[in-house]
């Protein structure tokens, strides 16, 4: 169970709306069975890098900050990227670090009722602390502050930075300047 006490977002935020998602309302995502087809799907099979997610939007703050979403992904030492990144030196590829904090970002969009279809725009900076192995944990966790989301027209976008961390605790990796376009096809 994801725990929601987080030192890194004020206590003092009234949340407005907050939804937990568990493994089979995120496979819903995958097909747009879950929010519907005009918010756009998740990856689909093994691609998909969240098992449960927790979605909150926070009234009117101070510093204007939106909302907040933490996630996991669950892996084990057979999970297939262990197998091929590295021989010998199995490590969770920093590449899918950053997809899972996207996908989050694209479930976030979709939870908040934003049609369309997402696409990364720019990440900003990402920096790595530490490795995602099958022999610390068996849990990726990560949090996105949703530091904004604007729309106009057939187009939308979220702002925001993320850290991801083991189980323990342990900080793997931060990113800053996170932009997600949401785009509305004709």
């Amino acid at each position: 169970m994801i725990n929601l006490s987080n030192p890194a977002v004020p206590q003092d935020y009234a949340i407005e709306n907050e939804e937990f998602l568990e493994e089979a309302k995120i496979r819903d995502c995958e097909t747009g069975n879950y929010f519907g087809p005009e918010y756009g799907k998740l990856p689909n099979g093994r691609f998909l890098l969240i098992s449960r997610a927790v979605l909150q939007k926070f009234g009117q703050n101070e510093d204007k900050t939106y909302g907040f979403a933490r996630a996991e992904f669950d892996y084990s030492p057979s999970t297939w990227f262990f197998g091929n990144h590295f021989h010998g030196d199995p490590v969770m590829p920093g590449t899918l670090q950053i997809e899972a904090v996207l996908q989050l970002a694209g479930l976030y969009l979709a939870w908040a009722g934003i049609p369309g279809v997402g696409r990364a725009r720019e990440v900003g900076r990402t920096t790595f602390f530490d490795e995602v192995r099958p022999d610390n944990g068996s849990k990726f966790c990560f949090e996105l502050t949703v530091s904004k989301i604007q729309g106009k027209g057939k187009l939308s976008f979220l702002a925001g930075n993320a850290i991801g961390y083991l189980e323990s605790g342990v900080r793997v990796m931060a990113m800053e300047g996170i932009k997600l376009i949401k785009a509305i096809r004709s």
